[in-house]
């Protein structure tokens, strides 16, 4: 009985143990189930280190920052990252290890992330007495940011890896190198997160997990001219340094029901050389602001020249305009100088009819010279001014005034 008993209380212990996250006043849901800012602490909190499991099916909803975006932390709270400086982490599998434990508590803090040791998902051959703690074995945890402070549009893909430990998670102070150079964050802040995934096959124990949290951050000593580059997901490169992803990279998401940038592997993915990543700061996430503005620069220059020459197009096409109305305007004054000299034809021809009803003009006498085509047609909607005789010569000769009418075609 007491041998069943012991073995009870070591698997609870393990369950205990064996899962870890950093720890911070900037971190969502590390007062879960309550708000950061309520009156009621919950100083024994371990739901921020329960880890996310292949079997589980979560969507992106579920296990992007544990699910706990709902549950940000106080106003005016945020991780402080020094560029070209050393973030303190604290790694701790319960908040009752942390900073964020119950103030009246005046104990001493434990070396290890998890009491006694690191998280026993790391432990691997920490009691085998001939080979001892393989930290390589460990896989790493890394820090990424997201230069945006809304929770609600933020996406696993926005995020960029900024720093690695590679021989972490195992004591609870854990360092975390920031790039020199990395830029202010908007007013609101960043969004950053803590990610590991444990190994295999060296004792660590059911390997289909990740850990995801999410924080509110601010880059402290921001640097100018730089800005940090569209990341993109990490792949396996071991043996291979030339096929590594090279400048910013996301951080490895896999096993999920959805929102993965990594295909299922029974070999978990890593934040070390494996995947591209090297120790400490990740110095070639960034993109020099003068390429981008140069860019921009480039763009809009060539939208100006655009611009400009479609105005000149404008000008060529209303100068042509011009033109073919000077040109339209002779032929108008052709067209007057042409009716009027008919107009003049057609009263001399009046005038010189007999008076008798015998005599009759031949028809072709009493037509004007045509110019051209054109200048005898009366325009569609005009109508002549011109009478071709008086209307009392219609009772008197019918068939001269017939025979006089201008033909509109």
């Amino acid at each position: 009985m007491i041998q069943i008993a012991t073995i009870l209380l070591f698997a609870l212990v393990s369950t205990a143990n064996a899962h870890v996250a950093l720890w911070d006043k900037g971190m969502f849901g590390y007062n879960y189930p309550d708000a950061a800012s309520s009156s009621t602490q919950n100083y024994n909190t371990n739901d921020p280190v329960i880890p996310l499991k292949a079997d589980q099916k979560l969507t992106t909803a579920q296990w992007f920052g544990r699910g706990h975006l709902g549950l940000p932390p106080k106003t005016g709270d945020f991780m402080e990252l020094p560029a070209g400086g050393t973030y303190k982490g604290e790694l701790a599998c319960n908040r009752a290890d942390s900073k964020l434990r119950d103030p009246r508590r005046t104990d001493a803090q434990p070396i290890h992330a998890c009491g006694g040791e690191g998280a026993l998902h790391v432990v691997n051959n920490l009691f085998n007495s001939t080979k001892g703690l393989n930290t390589t074995w460990f896989g790493g945890t890394a820090l990424a940011i997201a230069y945006t402070s809304d929770i609600t549009k933020v996406k696993p893909s926005d995020m960029t890896v900024i720093s690695v430990n590679t021989v972490s998670p195992w004591y609870r102070n854990t360092d975390y190198k920031i790039p020199a150079g990395l830029p202010a964050c908007p007013s609101g802040g960043c969004l950053c997160t803590w990610n590991w995934i444990h190994q295999a096959n060296h004792g660590e124990g059911y390997p289909y997990e990740i850990y995801n949290n999410m924080y509110r951050c601010k880059v402290t000593n921001p640097g100018t001219g730089k800005v940090v580059g569209k990341p993109q997901p990490a792949k396996l490169c071991a043996g291979s340094s030339s096929t590594c992803v090279k400048g910013p990279k996301q951080p490895n998401y896999v096993w999920m029901a959805d929102g993965n940038n990594q295909a299922y592997t029974e070999d978990p993915p890593t934040y070390n050389s494996r995947y591209g990543f090297v120790e400490g700061a990740q110095t070639d996430i960034f993109v020099t602001a003068t390429s981008s503005s140069a860019s921009s620069s480039k763009a809009a220059s060539t939208l100006k020249t655009s611009t400009s020459s479609s105005r000149a197009a404008t000008s060529t096409s209303k100068a042509v305009t011009s033109s073919s109305k000077a040109a339209t305007s002779p032929s108008k004054a052709a067209s007057t100088t042409s009716k009027a000299a008919t107009s003049t034809s057609r009263a001399s021809t009046s005038t010189a009819k007999p008076s008798t009803s015998t005599a009759k003009a031949s028809p072709s006498s009493s037509k004007a010279p045509v110019a051209s085509a054109s200048s005898t047609k009366a325009k569609r909607g005009q109508v002549s001014k011109e009478l071709p005789m008086g209307m009392d010569r219609l009772r008197t000769h019918p068939r001269d005034w017939v025979a006089s009418l201008p033909s509109y075609t």
